[in-house]
């Protein structure tokens, strides 16, 4: 593993055990402990706390300790008897008492800073939410990470089993992984299971938890179309089979808006750079057409700042010449400009997944079928009504 992927998996751990292990007034046990804990290095420890430091969710005083911040504590109280002087060994046994345990499996795959960048934020919602219901519900969580890279994903697929097995874990969050071979291999293990952002195999008989892509991308169009928007462009992921409801949202939205769906209209990308060079190279080209799209749905907020950014240097104004919706777990800044679309509220999506496992294993029975969560429109300074003249 590289020292990049251990400084984002230990930054996503510390978010969800610092809660844990802080004492009455919100200190958080020495570098050395938590390094022992994990475990991993004291300075891949020291390199996360200090980005945490910078998010505001921590703060150092010298000679008195690093503390957790009180709005990032909700509800949680430590035991009376637990101090910073205990072992690591300690630390943990004073949590197990009488709780369920629930294990999270998180899925990394991290190829360039701008994806590393988008994965803690999406990932780090979660594991917030996870935790702070489960600190609130009297549950155990665990956080383990999937590596998704060749030559250690089996590995690691088999660590986890080997994990929920043996410590009798109540219960199985998984996040957003689409293989079914990972997935039918847990749910092979008898252990109730729910999968957050993706649809489970009907053969597992789990629960999924996900936002309602279909209604955001149809409500999106629609709203475009209010604003006098008559060419509507989707920019979607490469691997568009991973999630069709938002194309299909998409294609709604123009049918009952009574607009024609065009599949030059409709662009690909990863959140790579290159990647979205080659697409916008594409989008461009039609800017430049009889009849251009005059504004961009884009499945994910990640594309949203490079694709400002790129029509500014064109030219182009917005949301004077072109308007931008998109979904993203939180509305950026960009430009002096405020995002507009739906908020994933992915901390929400955690909490309501440990909720969701605690009366499953109340009803003794697995239970399957597909939850959505509701998305909360937000108005930005991206969107305008259809300014008829182009650059």
């Amino acid at each position: 593993m590289s020292s990049f992927n251990s400084t984002m998996h230990v930054l996503i751990w510390l978010k969800g055990i610092l809660p844990i292990l802080c004492n009455e007034v919100g200190q958080v046990p020495s570098f050395t402990k938590l390094a022992k804990l994990k475990p991993c290095g004291v300075c891949t420890i020291r390199k996360a706390m200090k980005q945490l430091e910078g998010e505001g969710y921590v703060a150092s005083k010298h000679g008195y300790g690093t503390f957790l911040l009180s709005h990032h504590q909700g509800n949680i109280t430590s035991p009376n008897q637990l101090t910073l002087n205990e072992s690591p060994d300690q630390i943990k046994s004073a949590f197990k008492i009488q709780r369920q345990k629930i294990a999270l499996l998180i899925p990394i795959t991290v190829s360039n800073i701008d994806l590393h960048q988008s994965v803690i934020q999406y990932l780090s919602f979660i594991t917030s939410g996870a935790t702070q219901a489960s600190n609130e519900n009297n549950c155990e969580l665990t956080i383990h990470f999937y590596e998704q890279t060749k030559g250690s994903s089996e590995k690691t697929l088999n660590e986890f089993i080997r994990y929920i097995k043996s410590n009798n874990c109540s219960a199985v969050l998984v996040a957003s992984i689409a293989d079914e071979y990972v997935i039918n291999k847990i749910a092979a293990t008898g252990i109730p299971g729910i999968i957050i952002d993706h649809w489970a195999p009907t053969s597992t008989n789990w629960l999924s938890i996900l936002p309602h892509h279909f209604q955001a991308f149809q409500d999106m169009v629609l709203v475009l179309v209010q604003l006098q928007h008559k060419r509507i462009a989707l920019i979607d992921r490469e691997e568009t089979s991973l999630n069709p409801e938002i194309l299909k949202g998409y294609q709604s939205g123009l049918n009952k808006a009574g607009l024609e769906y065009d599949e030059k209209l409709v662009f690909n990308t990863t959140n790579g750079r290159e990647s979205f060079n080659r697409m916008f190279k594409k989008i461009i080209k039609l800017l430049k057409s009889k009849n251009p799209p005059t504004a961009f749905i884009s499945q994910t907020q990640y594309n949203v700042p490079n694709l400002i950014h790129s029509l500014t240097i064109k030219g182009y104004n917005v949301p004077k010449d072109i308007s931008i919706l998109t979904l993203g777990p939180k509305m950026d800044l960009v430009k002096h400009l405020n995002f507009a679309g739906y908020k994933v509220d992915w901390q929400g999506i955690g909490y309501n997944a440990i909720i969701r496992a605690q009366e499953i294993l109340k009803k003794k029975k697995a239970t399957s079928g597909i939850e959505y969560f509701k998305l909360d429109f937000v108005g930005g300074d991206t969107i305008a009504f259809h300014n008829k003249t182009m650059p």
